[in-house]
């Protein structure tokens, strides 16, 4: 479990026929630059990105993707490729393309990068038919290196709270599209239309267009900027995109609305082998009582990755406890720890990784 400030990325190695495999659970910060989190994914990789062999992204938030998207630039640089490569992602539910494609055209015009970009530039640095994308729900699992591993969520249909919270905030991205729209700005109008006809992350080479000078514009995820930040530590570089002033502060309320619900719809996943490992990428308060209601509940690990870097209370319903649970944060999150610390019954050791890199044999 790498040090990269307030963001993730976790290794995982295991033999398998005469070799190690590697996969990669998420690489981004926003506390930390991309190419520095991307500088710590090699390090721990002894400068050799093509031993992996699974990448896991838990969800499309920068801080999880980002250093992938960097390794990939890297390699195309450097004539390095993957033997074979498979990319792994939680499948947004049917009923929620509408809030895909918005999703999309949101985080494109706050960070440059659209998600699918990701499994376009890792195809690029692939043996021609080796790359492999497999989006999954509940009820999936996948094999990575010599292990299974089970998914818990999403699931196939949302549940009704987070529908809700689904449909805020759509509702919330076609009003301010159609009022910057009926001022003559229509470039968010415009890339939503453009990201529903394409799909939610197929692998496709035709980019929506970005806003023009006078329009919305992209801007860099530096941490060094003036920022503005949610309730959770993550900023938005507002001063940088080119809303009229009187949408700015709507404008931060439906990316928020949005990073919010984005995050639950983060994969939950476990080894498949009881008490291994369990890893809850950003899911809040929602999935967690969710979980609660399963066969998941109680359960003991060896590891567990935090729910959202260690920052959300754990639901009083929810036991899960582990001999080693790490909490994912820096310098800007690393003050809300104590909300996980304080709800988690953990009869084991509860640290941030913020201590450093931590390596647990399994």
């Amino acid at each position: 479990m790498l040090d990269v400030g307030d963001g993730a990325c976790t290794i995982i190695r295991a033999p398998h026929d005469g070799r190690d495999t590697v996969t990669v659970v998420d690489c981004g910060s926003d506390s930390i630059s991309a190419d520095e989190a991307c500088d710590r994914l090699l390090d721990a990789l002894d400068g050799r990105p093509e031993s992996i062999d699974t990448i896991v992204v838990t969800h499309f938030d920068v801080d999880h993707y980002l250093g992938f998207l960097r390794l990939a630039e890297r390699m195309r640089a450097r004539g390095q490729r993957f033997d074979a490569l498979r990319l792994i992602s939680p499948r947004p539910p049917d009923t929620e393309r509408r809030f895909a494609a918005a999703y999309l055209t949101m985080a494109m015009t706050v960070t440059g990068f659209r998600s699918l970009d990701l499994a376009i530039a890792l195809e690029k640095v692939t043996r021609k038919g080796q790359f492999q994308y497999t989006p999954l729900v509940r009820g999936s699992s996948f094999l990575a290196g010599a292990r299974d591993y089970t998914v818990l969520w999403p699931l196939p249909m949302l549940p009704m709270r987070v529908t809700q919270q689904v449909g805020n905030a759509v509702r919330g991205f076609e009003e301010l599209a159609e009022a910057l729209a009926d001022g003559g700005n229509t470039a968010l109008r415009d890339n939503f239309e453009a990201a529903r006809q394409g799909g939610w992350l197929q692998p496709r080479h035709d980019a929506i267009q970005s806003p023009a000078a006078s329009l919305p514009s992209a801007v860099d995820w530096d941490a060094s900027s003036e920022e503005l930040d949610d309730d959770h530590g993550n900023a938005l570089h507002i001063g940088r995109l080119n809303i009229p002033d009187e949408y700015q502060e709507e404008f931060r309320h439906v990316w928020n609305a949005f990073r919010r619900a984005n995050n639950n719809m983060s994969m939950v996943f476990e080894d498949a082998e009881p008490g291994r490992l369990i890893v809850f990428g950003d899911a809040g308060p929602p999935v967690l009582s969710w979980l609660a209601t399963t066969n998941l509940n109680p359960a003991h690990y060896e590891l567990m990755l935090a729910p959202h870097h260690g920052t959300q209370h754990l639901p009083p319903s929810l036991r899960v406890t582990a001999d080693l649970c790490v909490a994912q944060n820096g310098g800007k999150r690393g003050h809300l720890w104590e909300r996980h610390r304080g709800t988690h019954d953990n009869h084991g050791r509860c640290v941030s990784s913020s201590s450093g890199t931590h390596h647990l044999l399994l």
